[in-house]
């Protein structure tokens, strides 16, 4: 397993694992197209989960969110 991440890091001419950005992810979308981790996983600006996201799904879950209880309200 290690080695295979070092193979992994190689490929993508990095030194490190930690170089390894969402960008060197893909993911098959369709037969056709594939798009990156960066691409399907837009990454949050900080402070947005607390003023609000422009994402709807981050938007959703922080409106559902209470801060004495780990169940949803709906």
């Amino acid at each position: 397993m290690v080695q295979a991440l070092a193979d992994l890091v190689a490929a993508a001419c990095l030194n490190h694992p930690h170089e390894l950005t969402p960008e060197h992810f893909s993911r098959r979308v369709n037969v056709h197209e594939s798009e990156t981790f960066a691409e399907l996983y837009p990454a949050l600006e900080r402070g947005e989960l607390i003023s609000g996201s422009r994402d709807e799904i981050w938007r959703r879950a922080r409106d559902m969110a209470r801060a004495d209880s780990f169940t949803p309200s709906c």
